[in-house]
This record gives C-alpha cells, structure tokens and sequence, in this order.
C-alpha cells in the first residue's frame, strides 16, 4: 500500500520551523547535521527537507533553532520530490514527549491543534 493512502494517527500541520537535524549514528559517513526547515509536523511526526544521507531507519534528533522543541526521531522514509528536493519523513520515537512540544508549538506559530 503507498504511503500517501495510509490513514494517518495525526493531522499533519503545515508549519515552516528552522530546525537542526542530526545525526545520532557518528559512524554514518558524509555530514552529521543541517539547519534546514520543516514542511509539516504532526505529534506523528514531520516531514523535512536535507541534503543530508539519511537513510530509512537511521536515528536523528531534530531541534528548533530559537525554540525549546526538541524530539528524537527516526527517518520512515527519504524521496526526491518532482522540485529535486530530497525530504525525509521522519516519525517521534516519544509520542508523549512529542505531543507536549507540538501543543507548544502550535500555541506560538500556528492555529489550535485539532
């Protein structure tokens, strides 16, 4: 089944933050962090542009510059979009951690969570 028809666990919010993302892996060869930004983000989860060599299953921390959300995560799924831009799909390995730092987020950049 493609990923784009699976039903998902939480809305997705389409919210423009600057993250770092890391690499948590140091054995993992090429760069091991970017500032780059969000696409959207969900308590899921969040889907982010890199140039990073991330590979499905790799672990990677993200973290808002200039904010307090922080979330281990790891990368579901990596395409290169019709743009050229390659996107990871990441999901929260905490969902209660993750659900706590998206409420705080959505209360200072965007609409009320549904």
């Amino acid at each position: 089944q493609p990923a784009w028809a699976v039903k998902r666990t939480y809305p997705r919010h389409d919210l423009v933050l600057t993250v770092r993302l890391h690499r948590l892996d140091e054995a993992c060869s090429g760069a091991h962090d970017e500032v780059t930004v969000t696409e959207d983000v969900s308590v899921g989860g969040a889907r982010i542009r890199t140039t990073l060599p991330v590979a499905k299953g790799e672990l990677v921390q993200v973290e808002e510059v200039g904010g307090p959300f922080r979330a281990p995560a790891v990368v579901h799924n990596a395409s290169v979009g019709e743009d050229g831009v390659r996107r990871i799909n990441l999901q929260f390995m905490d969902e209660e951690e993750a659900a706590a730092g998206m409420k705080d987020l959505m209360r200072r950049h965007g609409p009320a969570p549904e």
